[in-house]
Protein backbone atom coordinates (compact mmCIF):
# COMPACT_ATOMS: atom_id res chain seq x y z
CA UNK A 1 0.00 0.00 0.00
CA UNK A 2 1.20 3.70 -0.94
CA UNK A 3 1.78 5.75 2.27
CA UNK A 4 -0.98 8.70 2.66
CA UNK A 5 0.74 11.39 3.12
CA UNK A 6 -1.96 14.01 1.96
CA UNK A 7 -4.37 13.45 4.75
CA UNK A 8 -8.27 12.56 4.47
CA UNK A 9 -9.82 15.40 2.79
CA UNK A 10 -8.33 15.71 -0.54
CA UNK A 11 -10.77 12.77 -1.48
CA UNK A 12 -13.43 15.03 -1.20
CA UNK A 13 -12.72 18.14 -3.69
CA UNK A 14 -12.18 15.46 -6.41
CA UNK A 15 -15.05 13.22 -5.91
CA UNK A 16 -17.60 16.60 -5.27
CA UNK A 17 -16.74 17.99 -8.91
CA UNK A 18 -18.80 14.99 -10.87
CA UNK A 19 -20.91 13.49 -8.26
CA UNK A 20 -23.49 16.76 -7.98
CA UNK A 21 -25.90 16.11 -10.52
CA UNK A 22 -28.52 18.78 -12.32
CA UNK A 23 -31.94 17.88 -11.28
CA UNK A 24 -33.70 20.53 -12.88
CA UNK A 25 -31.68 20.91 -16.09
CA UNK A 26 -33.66 22.18 -18.52
CA UNK A 27 -32.11 23.54 -21.09
CA UNK A 28 -33.43 24.20 -24.73
CA UNK A 29 -33.63 21.98 -27.83
CA UNK A 30 -30.73 22.29 -30.28
CA UNK A 31 -33.00 22.04 -33.68
CA UNK A 32 -30.52 21.68 -36.89
CA UNK A 33 -29.57 24.47 -39.06
CA UNK A 34 -27.68 24.54 -42.37
CA UNK A 35 -25.12 21.38 -42.41
CA UNK A 36 -26.63 19.45 -39.82
CA UNK A 37 -28.90 16.76 -39.51
CA UNK A 38 -30.60 14.60 -37.19
CA UNK A 39 -30.17 10.78 -37.39
CA UNK A 40 -31.17 7.66 -35.42
CA UNK A 41 -28.20 5.21 -34.66
CA UNK A 42 -28.97 1.71 -35.66
CA UNK A 43 -25.63 0.11 -35.16
CA UNK A 44 -23.06 0.55 -32.40
CA UNK A 45 -19.32 -0.86 -34.21
CA UNK A 46 -17.56 -0.17 -30.31
CA UNK A 47 -14.90 2.48 -30.06
CA UNK A 48 -16.02 5.83 -30.99
CA UNK A 49 -17.81 4.53 -34.06
CA UNK A 50 -21.62 3.63 -35.23
CA UNK A 51 -23.76 3.59 -37.77
CA UNK A 52 -26.61 5.99 -38.73
CA UNK A 53 -29.65 6.36 -40.19
CA UNK A 54 -30.17 9.68 -40.92
CA UNK A 55 -32.96 12.15 -42.27
CA UNK A 56 -32.44 11.66 -46.21
CA UNK A 57 -33.01 8.14 -45.51
CA UNK A 58 -28.84 7.48 -45.74
CA UNK A 59 -26.60 5.12 -43.80
CA UNK A 60 -23.70 6.84 -42.27
CA UNK A 61 -20.56 6.05 -40.29
CA UNK A 62 -20.83 8.44 -36.93
CA UNK A 63 -17.37 9.36 -34.93
CA UNK A 64 -18.35 10.05 -31.33
CA UNK A 65 -16.15 12.83 -30.59
CA UNK A 66 -14.03 13.11 -27.45
CA UNK A 67 -17.00 15.60 -25.91
CA UNK A 68 -19.11 12.88 -25.88
CA UNK A 69 -17.51 10.38 -23.86
CA UNK A 70 -15.47 9.46 -20.83
CA UNK A 71 -16.93 11.76 -17.43
CA UNK A 72 -18.81 14.20 -19.91
CA UNK A 73 -21.23 11.03 -21.21
CA UNK A 74 -23.12 11.30 -17.96
CA UNK A 75 -26.47 12.88 -19.73
CA UNK A 76 -25.75 11.41 -22.97
CA UNK A 77 -25.30 8.06 -23.27
CA UNK A 78 -25.75 6.78 -26.84
CA UNK A 79 -27.65 3.64 -27.93
CA UNK A 80 -29.39 1.81 -30.47
CA UNK A 81 -32.59 3.64 -31.61
CA UNK A 82 -30.85 7.00 -29.76
CA UNK A 83 -32.16 10.24 -31.75
CA UNK A 84 -28.93 12.21 -32.29
CA UNK A 85 -28.04 15.86 -33.97
CA UNK A 86 -24.87 15.17 -36.87
CA UNK A 87 -23.14 17.03 -38.90
CA UNK A 88 -21.64 15.96 -42.12
CA UNK A 89 -17.44 15.92 -42.90
CA UNK A 90 -18.14 18.34 -46.21
CA UNK A 91 -14.25 18.21 -46.58
CA UNK A 92 -13.62 14.77 -46.37
CA UNK A 93 -13.01 12.83 -50.06
CA UNK A 94 -15.27 9.60 -50.10
CA UNK A 95 -15.21 6.68 -52.22
CA UNK A 96 -17.95 5.08 -53.47
CA UNK A 97 -17.12 1.68 -51.44
CA UNK A 98 -16.82 3.88 -48.05
CA UNK A 99 -19.78 5.04 -45.84
CA UNK A 100 -19.59 9.14 -45.71
CA UNK A 101 -18.71 10.03 -42.04
CA UNK A 102 -20.79 12.51 -39.91
CA UNK A 103 -19.51 13.81 -36.24
CA UNK A 104 -21.40 13.81 -33.60
CA UNK A 105 -23.04 17.16 -32.25
CA UNK A 106 -25.86 16.52 -29.79
CA UNK A 107 -27.63 13.55 -28.26
CA UNK A 108 -31.24 14.11 -27.58
CA UNK A 109 -33.27 12.46 -24.60
CA UNK A 110 -36.88 11.40 -24.43
CA UNK A 111 -37.98 14.54 -23.98
CA UNK A 112 -36.63 16.35 -25.95
CA UNK A 113 -37.54 13.82 -28.79
CA UNK A 114 -41.23 14.26 -27.91
CA UNK A 115 -40.15 17.78 -28.70
CA UNK A 116 -39.10 17.03 -31.79
CA UNK A 117 -42.07 15.13 -32.90
CA UNK A 118 -44.47 17.66 -32.30
CA UNK A 119 -42.42 20.27 -34.27
CA UNK A 120 -42.71 17.96 -37.07
CA UNK A 121 -38.85 17.81 -37.52
CA UNK A 122 -37.99 14.11 -37.79
CA UNK A 123 -38.66 11.78 -40.66
CA UNK A 124 -40.87 9.00 -40.58
CA UNK A 125 -37.92 6.33 -40.79
CA UNK A 126 -36.40 7.90 -37.67
CA UNK A 127 -38.84 8.42 -35.58
CA UNK A 128 -38.54 5.50 -32.52
CA UNK A 129 -41.33 2.64 -32.90
CA UNK A 130 -43.02 3.71 -29.51
CA UNK A 131 -42.82 7.59 -30.45
CA UNK A 132 -44.66 6.66 -33.54
CA UNK A 133 -47.32 4.52 -32.23
CA UNK A 134 -47.84 7.31 -29.28
CA UNK A 135 -48.15 9.64 -32.26
CA UNK A 136 -50.72 7.64 -34.15
CA UNK A 137 -52.73 7.23 -31.19
CA UNK A 138 -53.37 10.66 -30.34
CA UNK A 139 -56.33 10.17 -31.94
CA UNK A 140 -57.96 7.28 -31.70
CA UNK A 141 -62.05 8.33 -33.34
CA UNK A 142 -59.69 9.39 -36.74
CA UNK A 143 -62.08 7.21 -38.91
CA UNK A 144 -60.98 7.39 -42.78
CA UNK A 145 -62.40 5.38 -45.25
CA UNK A 146 -62.80 6.06 -48.88
CA UNK A 147 -64.92 8.01 -51.03
CA UNK A 148 -64.94 5.96 -54.19
CA UNK A 149 -67.15 3.17 -51.77
CA UNK A 150 -70.44 4.23 -51.33
CA UNK A 151 -71.77 0.58 -50.20
CA UNK A 152 -69.02 0.92 -47.10
CA UNK A 153 -69.77 4.53 -46.73
CA UNK A 154 -73.98 3.76 -46.64
CA UNK A 155 -73.27 0.57 -43.97
CA UNK A 156 -71.35 2.97 -41.76
CA UNK A 157 -73.24 5.43 -41.60
CA UNK A 158 -76.47 2.69 -40.75
CA UNK A 159 -74.54 1.14 -38.06
CA UNK A 160 -74.03 5.13 -36.09
CA UNK A 161 -77.49 5.78 -36.74
CA UNK A 162 -78.66 2.58 -35.19
CA UNK A 163 -76.25 3.17 -31.87
CA UNK A 164 -78.06 6.71 -31.99
CA UNK A 165 -81.62 5.18 -31.38
CA UNK A 166 -80.43 2.22 -29.36
CA UNK A 167 -79.06 4.69 -27.03
CA UNK A 168 -81.96 6.93 -26.96
CA UNK A 169 -84.64 4.25 -26.34
CA UNK A 170 -82.49 2.81 -23.37
CA UNK A 171 -82.65 6.17 -22.22
CA UNK A 172 -86.46 6.48 -22.49
CA UNK A 173 -86.86 3.33 -20.19
CA UNK A 174 -84.85 4.47 -17.50
CA UNK A 175 -86.42 7.95 -17.20
CA UNK A 176 -90.06 5.60 -17.51
CA UNK A 177 -88.84 3.67 -14.70
CA UNK A 178 -89.02 5.95 -11.52
CA UNK A 179 -88.81 4.67 -8.09
CA UNK A 180 -90.44 5.91 -4.62
CA UNK A 181 -87.27 6.94 -2.78
CA UNK A 182 -89.59 7.13 0.45
CA UNK A 183 -89.85 3.35 0.13
CA UNK A 184 -86.10 2.49 0.83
Amino acid sequence: MVKNKKGGSGHKKMASKDAKQNQNRNRKVRLAHEGEMYAKVTIMYGGANCEVLCNDKVTRLMIIRKKFTGRRRRDNNIRENTIVLVGPREYEIVSNKKKPKVDLLEVYNNDEVDELVMKKQLNDCIIPQDKLKESEDNNPFDITYDEDDETTNKIIDEKINKGIKNNKEETEEIKETEFDWDDI
